[in-house]
């Protein structure tokens, strides 16, 4: 079950770190489980999941682009194989990009950034396939935020 499953970057290179949680929900019971590489990424910035677990992307500070990969066994980082997919460079709109977001549908997706200081709002013509990502807008926060 994905609850009780935690994978987030960590400050080491290109490394995922998997975390088992005993008690769902409750970050007190973390266990260390596995590392996985992400290669070719020096400084990842975001992680997100499919809903199914059966699909991860990532986004870091050395491509700049969403890397997607499949999970044979959904929610396990182990078992993760890059897909040959992969989005478009996002340095046209975010140049520093720092987290990325699916809606439930896998047709909009969403990264928001330190280089722009705005939120950017894409459509997939693939729900889930990063290699389809379109432009749709963008959405300011330079007056809130620097």
């Amino acid at each position: 079950d994905h609850r009780d499953l935690h994978s987030f970057p960590t400050r080491r290179s290109s490394d995922l770190r998997q975390y088992n949680l005993t008690t769902a929900w409750d970050t007190s019971t973390l266990q260390y489980d596995d590392d996985f590489d992400v290669s070719n990424e020096d400084q990842l910035r975001s992680l997100a999941f499919k809903p199914d677990g059966t699909r991860m992307y990532v986004t870091g500070n050395e491509t700049e682009v969403i890397q997607q990969f499949t999970l044979s066994t959904p929610w396990d980082v182990t078992t993760a194989t890059k897909d040959a997919t992969q989005s478009s460079a996002l340095t046209s709109k975010e140049d520093n990009p720092r987290s990325i977001q699916f809606h439930s549908s896998g047709t909009i997706f969403y990264i928001g950034g330190g280089g722009t200081d705005s939120i950017h709002k894409y459509t997939l013509t693939t729900p889930w396939d990063v290699s389809t990502l379109e432009f749709s807008q963008s959405y300011s926060f330079s007056t809130q935020v620097s």
